[in-house]
């Protein structure tokens, strides 16, 4: 019975894990003005590859967002 238990609960630990997402959020502002900069782009890699994991652009308040992305490194 306690191997049946600890056998449930490990399955459902790992099965959590794998849904696991996240986001960046972020800003673009001008070094020196401050002011927000619209329609920048923001990329997110993985390690040394060259092509990006998640990319979006930024609003005319300099705001971007990178969804649904996995957990991990």
């Amino acid at each position: 019975m306690k191997k049946l238990l600890l056998i449930t609960l490990l399955i459902c630990n790992s099965l959590c894990l794998f849904a696991q997402s996240g986001a960046i959020k972020g800003r673009v502002v001008d070094s020196k003005t401050h002011q927000p900069i619209e329609y920048a782009s923001a990329a997110i890699f993985k390690g040394d590859e060259s092509s990006p994991v998640a990319g979006a652009v930024s609003k005319a308040d300099g705001s971007f967002e990178l969804s649904k992305l996995s957990a991990g490194n």
